[in-house]
């Protein structure tokens, strides 16, 4: 298999059928493939309902703890952690969310401040409840957090991106780069490529599949023609997509034509079809699509740099 960016986009199989029809067949087994449940991502992801859930459950069981005057914290980690693990549970959540607001840092001060000044000893079997004056000036910390995330929240319009079955498209609305599992070769490729790449997994992740295939093949394109100008020593010029292809076919024995030449078989099918307003593309189409554009893009990688 490449080395791709299977973390964001999960492929099993290797793509190496000589005509296009056979690429699409492979894909839609890939897809059809189950896939396990996404681990955490390094990068913040948007803060979806669970984590919003999560956040008004915590922040009403400290409210709750404070109120009755809980233990802040224990050594024992089977019992948790009180007040000062619900505090931490709720900046662990916001931290790996899309969330930016100093409301994190006031909260993350509270914990820290708790925890130092309850410490209680590995070896205790004692836990300190919180103190009349800080468990009221925590409630009134509760209520004024409350209120500045639930206008936050409120501010702002939050999508579902479109669950996919081979690309991560939450991880990939981020960080568009961990298409390939080589961050040196996002690196290299042209600005507008990058663009194109990183419209085509919005359009995807909401609900456009035509808009992503028109991007993924437009991305592809600019590819292309820097390997058709490196393997012909010509100018692309008005040249159609089937028609470089074609020359590009020419090139090589048939024992000796490169897999990449069946990627852009099965794209240029794809083109094809995208151009009739008549056939579009649904959301699975467009994810293969997608998948094979990256796999082009590295193969075309590897031709120049060989």
């Amino acid at each position: 298999m490449s080395k791709n960016g299977d973390e964001a986009i999960d492929n099993d199989d290797d793509i190496e059928s000589d005509e296009g029809s056979e690429i699409e067949e492979e894909i839609d087994e890939e897809i059809d493939e189950e896939v396990e449940p996404d681990e955490e991502s390094e990068a913040r992801g948007y803060l979806n309902l669970g984590g919003a859930f999560n956040i008004g459950y915590d922040l009403r069981y400290v409210e709750r703890a404070a109120a009755h005057q809980y233990p802040v914290r224990t050594s024992d980690e089977e019992q948790g952690q009180y007040i000062v693990g619900a505090l931490h549970d709720i900046v662990h959540t916001l931290n790996n969310s899309n969330i930016d607001s100093f409301v994190i840092n006031e909260i993350e001060g509270k914990k820290n401040y708790l925890e130092n000044k309850y410490d209680v000893p590995d070896d205790s079997e004692n836990n300190i409840n919180i103190s009349q004056s800080d468990a009221t000036e925590l409630e009134h910390s509760i209520r004024t957090w409350q209120r500045l995330l639930r206008a936050e929240l409120a501010s702002s319009n939050r999508y579902a991106p479109v669950e996919t079955n081979v690309v991560k498209t939450e991880s990939l609305l981020l960080s568009p780069d961990l298409m390939f599992e080589d961050r040196n070769l996002w690196e290299e490729l042209p600005e507008q490529v990058q663009e194109d790449l990183a419209q085509a997994i919005k359009s995807l992740a909401f609900g456009s599949p035509t808009g992503s295939v028109f991007l993924s093949l437009r991305a592809v394109e600019d590819r292309l023609r820097e390997w058709y100008e490196h393997e012909t020593d010509n100018d692309i010029e008005d040249r159609t997509f089937g028609q470089v292809i074609g020359e590009l076919d020419d090139q090589y024995n048939k024992s000796e034509k490169p897999a990449i030449l069946a990627h852009l078989n099965y794209l240029k099918h794809r083109r094809n079809e995208v151009a009739h307003p008549e056939r579009s593309p649904d959301i699975r189409e467009a994810e293969s699509t997608l998948v094979n554009v990256r796999e082009t893009i590295y193969e075309i990688h590897n031709q120049l740099n060989n």
